[in-house]
């Protein structure tokens, strides 16, 4: 049986008896050669000295069956002599997509045989049809001191490539009456045919991702709106005058002249390095340095799991900065969960010399206007460098994807707090021409996610680098004490515990090992509810307020209060209680992270002093680096081991700046009733409880002090579980 894709690969073989010499107007070299290409190949690229929307009548057939496909759009190069009528298509194309795309004429681009005859009858309307709806991408190019007279229809069906090669331009006249010779070159022939594709595609890329020494190729909207096209008389075939005096006129306008009009010598310098002193590669951040050679060694592919404190922003930088010195032309697109991350990622990138685009704030049409603006700055070698920081809404958006699909350069995306991208929407449909990939995460792995943790290193790469707490304390990250605090339900709490367990045992005996949808759905908010009363116990704040009184309110400082994202009453309860003690504070939720200036006046007020603490619920698990906090109060028991050792090691950033050398974490654990702790829910529901404080207990400077967490954990084993 024939593979089906060496079966398509080869079909450009039709072409093997062809002559490699065809002379126009005598040789049918449309019918026998182009059409015939462009019915069976995959690609089809073209460089044209001159192009005319006419010739798109003569290709009809032909472009009707590729463009119906849809597998590529043409790629076409040519120069910016272009007639009028085909300037106006043109700028319809380019400027007025909406009004192109809503015509009727749209309804032909489903059907073949509609389209064919649509090209043949309106040419220009489907000219400006096929630059709107994107399947015909053009550049236009200027060569300084020159022109760009190069005549080459490329097809490709991988392995294979046909070049048709010689004297005929993209214009209905060249191939329908124009006196032209071209040659057949056929890359499975080997020898000279396979050289000559091979140059020719060569030539093509480096034209197009302008890396062609001498040339400039710009965008065909920028050529528009910059008014960089010239016209010809159609009436005849432009001559070199025509050519000289539109090249001329283009200088004219721009006010440039012979030396300085090349677009790439007025560049704009970027100063993209390291900042001073920073050392990487060796001392106590030398797992840094270990980090970079990991992912560059893994084909500068690949996640890296480093604790929270560890530096992986300057890791993925260092990184970016020695892919950038290797390649000379590089787009960076960073993409974090939350705008404060988006903003310190930008805040970090400036540190590096660079001048990030923050995609944030303005309305959306706006962001992708001035993100298609970096784009093109880099295509045109403007500037070599563009850095765009995203939220990971705006990385899955449509429009901000397709943007990132057209241009040429390469890129690197890094994911920070990666594990926030292994959703199905964004595994579905990734943005896959991003040729370097960079995931970064303190817990990569996403729990009770098998398939999206094996999406991520499908798609990212492996996890290439570890270094966890465990090595992180003591080298980038201070020690702690770990206080565990035992609260009991209140009798209203008990009551409502019971209660639902009974309801939860009442379902159980009715569905049996095999429960509908319907009562599996009953027994999952029935197991929250009673979560729920142990996560908001009323006495978590009583015991706090315990503790605060012992540890003295008046010397707290550099405090941060944990409470549920789940029931805000445990937030307001804190807050209630802080203002009885007279200690200062300010909260940071969700709410308050939408004002930047507020989130900032807040954080300055915390590093001075002039706040004693701040309370928040989930936000700062991937948000604000607070490196201040030196005690924790954590009231949110979580479950989810990724919530706790963020946490923790926001807790654990070292800050030479207040004299900070180790900290405090204060967890306030909520048991059900012993009598009530023998189903296999609750007991789960324990051992969920009891992994935390383990994971927390372990690293902890006082696990093994009289009264310490692990005796503390001994004795709540010895109560519920044996």
């Amino acid at each position: 049986m024939i593979n089906p894709a060496v079966e398509r690969a080869s079909r450009l073989r039709v072409l093997d008896d062809r002559k490699p010499t065809w002379r126009l107007p005598d040789d049918p070299v449309v019918e026998e050669v182009i059409v015939p290409s462009l019915q069976v190949a995959d690609e089809f690229l073209c460089m044209v000295g001159f192009f005319g929307g006419g010739a798109l009548r003569e290709l009809s057939h032909g472009l009707a069956a590729y463009i119906t496909r849809g597998r590529h759009p043409v790629r076409l190069l040519a120069s910016p002599v272009i007639s009028e009528p085909d300037q106006e298509a043109i700028q319809l194309g380019v400027r007025k997509p909406h009004e192109v795309l809503g015509d009727a004429i749209a309804a032909a681009f489903r059907d073949e045989i509609a389209l064919q005859s649509a090209l043949a009858e309106h040419t220009m309307r489907c000219l400006a049809y096929l630059l709107a709806a994107d399947r015909l991408r053009m550049k236009v190019v200027h060569v300084q001191n020159a022109k760009f007279h190069l005549k080459e229809w490329i097809f490709r069906s991988e392995p294979d490539v046909v070049v048709l090669s010689g004297s005929a331009n993209f214009t209905g006249s060249a191939l329908a009456h124009n006196v032209e010779k071209l040659n057949l070159h056929r890359s499975w022939r080997g020898g000279d045919n396979a050289t000559a594709c091979d140059d020719t595609l060569e030539d093509f890329d480096l034209y197009w991702s302008n890396r062609k020494p001498g040339a400039v190729a710009i965008d065909l909207p920028v050529a528009v709106r910059e008014q960089l096209l010239s016209s010809y008389e159609p009436s005849g075939p432009p001559t070199e005058d025509d050519y000289r005096r539109a090249l001329e006129a283009e200088q004219k306008n721009r006010g440039a002249t012979k030396d300085t009009w090349d677009l790439r010598r007025t560049s704009t310098r970027v100063n993209f390095h390291p900042p001073a002193g920073l050392v990487w590669e060796t001392g106590p951040y030398g797992h840094q340095g270990q980090a970079v050679f990991a992912w560059e060694n893994a084909g500068r592919r690949g996640i890296l799991a480093m604790a929270t404190g560890a530096g992986k922003t300057i890791t993925a930088l260092v990184a970016a900065w020695r892919l950038y010195r290797e390649v000379r032309k590089l787009l960076i697109v960073i993409a974090a969960p939350t705008r404060p991350l988006v903003a310190q990622w930008a805040e970090e990138a400036r540190r590096f010399g660079l001048e990030p685009y923050v995609a944030g704030g303005d309305a959306k049409r706006k962001r992708l206007h001035m993100i298609d603006l970096q784009l093109s700055n880099l295509e045109l070698g403007v500037t070599s460098v563009e850095v765009i920081v995203v939220t990971n809404d705006l990385l899955g958006d449509a429009s901000f994807r397709e943007l990132l699909q057209r241009q040429t350069v390469d890129t690197l995306l890094i994911g920070d707090e990666v594990h926030n991208l292994g959703t199905a929407a964004f595994l579905a449909d990734p943005p896959e021409n991003v040729n370097f990939r960079m995931g970064l995460s303190a817990t990569p792995e996403r729990q009770y996610d098998d398939e999206g943790t094996a999406g991520l290193e499908r798609y990212f790469g492996e996890v290439v680098f570890e270094f966890g707490l465990d090595k992180a304390i003591g080298v980038c990250l201070v020690p702690y004490d770990y206080h565990l605090h035992l609260v009991e339900l209140t009798h209203d709490e008990v009551d409502l515990y019971r209660k639902l367990t009974e309801q939860l045992r009442r379902l159980m005996g009715k569905s049996g090992s095999s429960p509908s949808d319907e009562d599996a759905q009953k027994h999952q908010r029935l197991l929250n509810r009673r979560r729920l009363v142990l996560e908001n116990a009323e006495n978590k704040v009583t015991v706090l307020e315990g503790v605060i009184r012992e540890l003295g309110s008046r010397d707290l400082k550099h405090a941060l209060f944990y409470a549920t994202d789940k029931a805000p009453a445990q937030l307001e309860r804190v807050n209630a209680l802080l203002r009885e003690l007279g200690i200062r504070f300010h909260q940071i939720t969700a709410d308050e992270t939408g004002d930047t200036d507020l989130v900032d006046a807040t954080i300055d007020a915390f590093r001075s002093g002039t706040l004693q603490a701040l309370t928040a619920k989930r936000v700062l698990d991937e948000g604000l680096n607070v490196p201040e906090i030196t005690t924790a109060f954590v009231l949110a028991s979580t479950t989810v081991r990724r919530q706790w050792v963020q946490r923790r090691g926001r807790v654990l950033r070292m800050c030479p700046a207040i004299g900070k050398d180790s900290a405090s974490i204060h967890d306030f654990v909520v048991l059900p009733p012993p009598d009530e702790a023998k189903d296999d829910d609750a007991k789960r529901l324990i051992a969920s409880e009891l992994q935390r404080c383990d994971d927390f207990t372990e690293l902890a400077r006082n696990r093994a002090a009289p009264h310490g967490p692990r005796e503390t954990l001994q004795d709540i084993r010895l109560r519920y579980l044996v």
